[in-house]
């Protein structure tokens, strides 16, 4: 891929990107069962996307 005229190369693939989501998200999902948690982003710029019950 190249970007902005720099090329670069796939480090982690898609897949294991969305496998390993889906384990995080499945093992909070255990976790706080019969919680609600509070995800706070502290960070400039922070963006989380999507509903981790549904992953």
């Amino acid at each position: 891929m190249i970007v902005h005229g720099k090329e670069f190369e796939t480090y982690i693939s898609y897949e294991s990107i969305i496998e390993r989501t889906k384990q995080i998200a499945d093992r909070i999902n255990l976790d706080y069962a019969d919680k609600t948690p509070l995800f706070l982003g502290v960070l400039n710029g922070v963006f989380i996307e999507g509903d981790c019950i549904t992953c």
